[in-house]
């Protein structure tokens, strides 16, 4: 009835057959019939628009509705991303924050344990590949299925990181037992995936809730986890001590100021070396030395140590490198010429430039290069890369003396470097005591060491000895150098012109 054809067809119709169907006469009828049409027409005009009306306002609606479900959809997946990792599907840091929130103040007189779970391969070479986007899916997989059975809450909390919140705990021992499901969960893997072999490792904190915060939770998490990394090769897990903790607090304390402290607040010490078969001093072994604000002196190893942590151990060598330059100067021209040795980190091995400022330091303090050796780590010979490869020729061509740290240790590729000295474990030397339980068998094993390495042509240096003894078996040993605090401890530069009588 809404075509206008229609409606014109049935106008003609009721025009010509109205009055003579239904038998109506007379002039009336017909004057009538023009104004009857006219309100049909007009009727059926009203009914068309109030119909397009209401179906124009049924659409507006339903456009409405369909606009709000988008947008509600469009929040909701927002608000999804928002608090989840888009590759694992779960929680992420932002939600983990928002549920610790929750549960610590809504149950403030019960306990939860907090477990940081990474994902390490194991590194035996000294580098951890990047773990693969399948690994960390396998691995939420995994997680999310012990959450489910045992009522854990996880979450992710970067690449390679998990957190595992335990409710309503009783004590340590409740949190330890979570990260030890994690590591089982973790430890074999799932039928149908590729699995490779990963190193797992969790920090774990279990206290009241009442008192904590969701940050210090995740904090001494976070600690325990960097302990659990550090203390073993193997998956592991450790557990948070707030006294282990003061004392990292304080470490990290010396790291900062480390880091912040000038070039000159530096002291250098100088460590006599001795010829063993005669007990003449040939060389110094040079090492940095540095008060703290407290008034501790920070020796060498201790030293070095705290520099790697604050990422500027070749800064620290370059200030000790600079300074036994200018002092091997004063004592190789002499009667007793003296040699001086200086550690070397792989780090500072590779940084662009270096050959070159050892060049300028030797031309500026007219050093004869064979007065200057340097003794690199393991780790720059275990696997030497081209640019370390590259450096130790260049640094051989120049004439400096090249020396292999801490041999006897582990794995460190001698043959086909330009390394002359070898310097042993300094463990191997601590054997060395007659009424130790082992010092038969370290004596055979240091003996054979050094003839290998005298067949290969290399000149042995022994270091810490600490006693009579442990001289006396080097040099039966034929060891050809060494030192330590029996022989002469650690002096300043006066120090040593003092024992050389100058």
């Amino acid at each position: 009835m809404t075509d206008p054809q229609t409606l014109a067809a049935s106008l003609r119709v009721l025009r010509s057959r109205l009055l003579q169907d239904l038998r109506i006469e007379g002039s009336g009828p017909a004057a009538l019939l023009p104004a009857l049409l006219d309100d049909v027409v007009a009727g059926f005009v009203a009914a068309l628009t109030a119909h397009v009306r209401d179906a124009a306002e049924a659409n507006a609606r339903d456009e409405r509705a369909a606009w709000r479900e988008h947008q509600q959809q469009l929040q909701d997946q927002a608000r999804s991303s928002l608090h989840h990792d888009p590759m694992t599907g779960l929680p992420n840091r932002i939600r983990l924050f928002g549920y610790l929130d929750q549960v610590l103040a809504g149950k403030p007189g019960s306990r939860v344990a907090v477990c940081q779970i990474a994902l390490d391969h194991p590194s035996p070479g000294g580098r951890t590949p990047a773990i693969g986007d399948q690994d960390v899916r396998n691995a939420a997989a995994r997680l999310r299925e012990i959450a489910t059975e045992r009522d854990y809450f996880v979450a992710q909390v970067g690449d390679e990181q998990f957190v595992l919140v335990s409710e309503n705990t009783t004590g340590p021992d409740d949190g330890i037992k979570a990260a030890e499901v994690a590591l089982r969960a973790l430890a074999q893997p799932t039928a149908g995936h590729r699995w490779s072999p990963l190193r797992v490792c969790v920090g774990v904190v279990e206290q009241a809730a009442e008192g904590a915060t969701t940050a210090a939770l995740l904090r001494a998490a976070k600690t325990a986890l960097h302990w659990a990394r550090a203390d073993s090769s193997a998956s592991s897990w450790a557990l948070f001590d707030a006294s282990r903790s003061d004392s990292v607090a304080r470490r990290q304390r010396l790291v900062d100021e480390l880091r912040a402290a000038p070039a000159t607040s530096m002291d250098v010490l100088y460590q006599p070396i001795l010829r063993v078969h005669d007990s003449a001093i040939v060389g110094v072994g040079a090492s940095p030395a540095w008060r703290s604000a407290g008034g501790t002196t920070i020796e060498a190893r201790a030293m070095l140590d705290l520099a790697d942590e604050a990422g500027i151990r070749p800064s620290v060598e370059a200030v000790v490198l600079r300074a036994a330059c200018a002092q091997a100067a004063r004592w190789h021209d002499g009667p007793f010429p003296l040699f001086v040795t200086v550690d070397l980190s792989s780090a500072h091995l590779r940084k662009p430039g270096f050959v070159p400022s050892v060049a300028a330091l030797l031309d500026a303090s007219a050093l004869p290069p064979r007065g200057l050796h340097l003794a690199i780590d393991d780790e720059a010979l275990r696997c030497p890369t081209e640019d370390v490869s590259a450096a130790l020729q260049q640094l051989h061509r120049l004439g400096v003396v090249l020396a292999a740290n801490i041999v006897g240790a582990g794995q460190a590729m001698l043959i086909d470097t330009p390394v002359q000295t070898v310097n042993l474990d300094p463990a191997l030397t601590r054997h060395l005591v007659q009424d130790a339980e082992h010092y038969r068998s370290a004596t055979t094993r240091t003996a054979w060491l050094i003839d290998m390495l005298h067949d290969l042509d290399f000149t042995v240096a022994a270091a810490d000895v600490t006693n009579l003894g442990q001289y006396e078996t080097l040099h039966d040993l034929d060891c050809d150098r060494a030192s330590g605090s029996y022989l002469a401890r650690p002096a300043s530069s006066t120090g040593i012109d003092r024992l050389l009588g100058r």
